[in-house]
This record gives C-alpha cells, sequence and structure tokens, in this order.
C-alpha cells in the first residue's frame, strides 16, 4: 500500500485524467488538429505527446522501476511522437489512450510498497530539474502530475483552443 504522499499522487493523476477527459469533450476533429495562433501544439499533438512513444511510454518507465534494479529511463523532452497513425485517431481515442495509460501509472503507485516507491532510476535528463538524474519512482510520478500533464492540461483547457 502506498504513502499518503503516494495516495496523494494516486488521487491527484486519477483527477487529471478525469480533467483531461473533460477538457475534449465537444473539441472536433479539425479543432483538436489545429495548431494554436502562436503555433502550439494541437490538442492532438499534446495528446500524444502526453502518450509518448509507443512501446516506450511513461508507464513503460514507471514498471521499470519495479523490474530492473537502477534502469536506465530515457525521457524525449519537446517530442509530440505524432504520427499518421495518431494523426487519423479520434481525439476521443487518443485521449482515452492517454487516460488508460496514466490511470494504470496510478495503479502502480496505489499497489507499491514503501520500498518500491524509493526505488531509484537513472533519467539523465532530468540531472538538472529539482528531483535530479536519480529520481526515486514516487518523485518521478509526483513530477509527472504535478508539472508534465498539469501543464498540458492548462495547454489543453486555454491555449489548446485557440483559433
Amino acid at each position: 500500500m502506498a504513502s499518503s504522499t503516494g495516495l496523494a499522487v494516486v488521487d491527484a493523476l486519477r483527477q487529471q485524467m478525469d480533467e483531461l477527459g473533460a477538457a475534449v469533450v465537444g473539441v472536433d476533429e479539425e479543432e483538436a488538429s489545429r495548431r494554436t495562433a502562436d503555433g502550439g501544439w494541437s490538442v492532438k499533438e499534446c495528446l500524444s505527446h502526453l502518450h509518448g512513444a509507443d512501446g516506450d511510454t511513461f508507464l513503460d518507465g514507471v514498471r521499470r522501476f519495479c523490474d530492473e534494479d537502477t534502469p536506465e529511463v530515457a525521457v524525449e523532452p519537446g517530442m509530440t511522437h505524432f504520427d499518421a497513425s495518431r494523426q487519423a485517431m479520434a481525439v476521443e481515442q487518443l485521449a482515452s489512450r492517454v487516460q488508460a495509460q496514466y490511470r494504470a501509472i496510478a495503479d502502480v503507485v496505489a499497489r507499491a510498497s514503501a520500498e518500491e516507491l524509493s526505488r531509484r532510476a537513472h533519467i539523465g535528463q532530468l540531472a538538472e530539474t529539482p528531483v535530479g538524474d536519480h529520481p526515486t519512482l514516487l518523485q518521478l510520478v509526483e513530477t509527472i502530475s504535478g508539472m508534465h500533464v498539469a501543464g498540458h492540461l492548462e495547454e489543453l483547457g486555454a491555449g489548446g483552443r485557440s483559433p
């Protein structure tokens, strides 16, 4: 069972996925595919970025914390992973894939022991961040929720719908 901090992260991720679902309700495909007026990502590009690369998602990285001793985990800041297959997906389908992945991350954290939550990985791309390049599983998931998902939800709620 996760600590109270772990459970707070679980609750935050689940709430964020509800917010993500609400953010795409009523967004038609044309609007979801249009970049913002200032050239920012479209709703679908943002969702694709949150999902990550097929076969190497945040969920895959989280699972590696539990399965390996100090795994090397790569993150790709600024990559949308937006390809023809994701372009062809309905916005609701893409959002549903993101929601399923982050809810699965929440489930991993909810089931994790204190020892598992304190396991570390090497993530070189995080060296200059507050968590550093050897975050614990809990620190990584807190960062994913508190900074990454939260920031993109803000874009989806405001910037993602700009004409």
